[in-house]
């Protein structure tokens, strides 16, 4: 599992462990130290355990978490660069090798530090970290950091070249139009395309979803770019079983009237671990931002307006967080949808100038929705729940402002 702790939380944090003296001891024997991985807590479900002043975790799961499986082709099965495979010997020997790129590792309890713990084989820390190419530093916990290969873009062609594994794109400032690609320049595993969204083209440029799947440590940053589509049935930009995605600076917009429109500005389907910072999300497109089946998300700084179904759509999702960002002018149904999704927190969020049928809308198994510290103003809310605020739409509000000037 994965977390990208809120501020608000991590100062809490840092109060408690001020009068901890001595981290917790492990069944194994020793501490257990904490882990981050590009930001992101690292939890494990056998977790790291120090042992005379060495870190040691579960070796299948932890390169399995840290660096994601080895990504397959979507057309063929075949395997593609990234991630990391383990596999055990056949001869019976108990030796597990490690395999991420053109680097393997071979080991075997009793030697190298490698040992048998409750069942589980653990190893040292820096000689795994060093094969899946993470960075490891220690700050009163370790911090894992993804080695990137940088890339400069200033085409769309080439940030969609560019996408891959443990990549960083730096795309210049600049409008970017996916009603101006030319598909055949296109030549990208990591990417595939839905082709006619819905049917429905735009004279002679057929409508499209394109989609990036499998990727590990993906970092894409601006200071200024805006990404469009010009159809209103598609997506603005769509990942697929994507870790460690990190977005940063970039506006995301539907090149289209405000309107009936089907498409997002952002989808993330069977992602973990996404970090979304100062980026706008710019409808007349359906929703801003759309989870399915993803853990650990992080919208933070970010303006969320102009989105003609609500800002938010989460489904089957754990551990969303929306910070310090901007929510405004949205219409439609509800500004929050979630269905099927826990552990959800608006914080310190400015909601304004909004008409939507609710505030918030979560069922179907929908726990811990909660609106925090956040500021209400000149929105109306169609429906507003008959118990109160607290209990609105499913969702919970606490230390927010503004709330009773909304409604019918």
């Amino acid at each position: 599992m994965y977390k990208r702790l809120p501020l608000w939380v991590l100062a809490a944090l840092a109060l408690a462990f001020s009068f901890t003296l001595l981290p917790a001891a492990a069944a194994g024997g020793g501490t257990q130290p904490e882990l981050y991985l590009n930001g992101f807590s690292l939890e494990l479900e056998h977790p790291a355990l120090a042992q005379q002043g060495v870190t040691l975790v579960p070796v299948e799961e932890f390169c399995q978490t840290a660096a994601g499986p080895v990504p397959i082709r979507m057309d063929d099965s075949s395997p593609l660069p990234g991630g990391a495979s383990t596999c055990w010997a056949e001869d019976g020997s108990a030796v597990l090798t490690v395999t991420c790129g053109e680097s393997a590792l071979s080991l075997q309890p009793g030697k190298d530090g490698a040992r048998w713990i409750d069942g589980v084989l653990y190893a040292p820390l820096r000689p795994l970290a060093a094969i899946l190419e993470l960075d490891v530093k220690w700050d009163g916990a370790v911090q894992l950091t993804t080695a990137r290969t940088r890339v400069e873009a200033d085409s769309l062609e080439e940030l969609l070249e560019a996408i891959a594994p443990r990549t960083e794109v730096i795309l210049a400032p600049g409008r970017y139009s996916f009603g101006d690609l030319d598909l055949s320049e296109i030549d990208n595993p990591y990417l595939y395309i839905i082709p006619g969204v819905d049917g429905r083209d735009d004279g002679d440029r057929e409508a499209y979803d394109l989609v990036a799947h499998s990727l590990c440590a993906l970092r894409i940053s601006s200071q200024g770019a805006t990404i469009a589509t010009p159809w209103a049935y598609s997506d603005v930009l769509k990942f697929e079983n994507c870790r460690w995605l990190e977005l940063e600076g970039i506006t995301l917009v539907h090149d289209v009237a405000p309107g009936y429109c089907s498409g997002d500005c952002l989808e993330l389907n069977d992602c973990r671990g996404v970090a979304i910072t100062d980026c706008v999300l710019d409808g007349s497109g359906a929703y801003g931002l759309v989870t399915r089946n993803s853990t650990d998300v992080f919208l933070t700084g970010s303006t969320v307006e102009n989105c003609t179904y609500g800002a938010f759509s989460l489904e089957n999702s754990a551990r969303v967080t929306v910070e310090d960002c901007t929510v405004r002018s949205c219409t439609g149904f509800d500004l929050l949808g979630s269905m099927g999704s826990q552990d959800i927190l608006i914080h310190r969020c400015t909601v304004e100038n909004n008409a939507l049928d609710a505030l918030a809308n979560c069922h179907s198994n929908s726990r811990n929705i909660r609106f925090q510290s956040c500021a209400f103003r000149d929105n109306f809310f169609g429906q507003i729940n008959a118990y109160g605020w607290q209990t609105s739409g499913g969702a919970a509000f606490a230390d927010c402002t503004g709330l009773e000037s909304s409604g019918s």
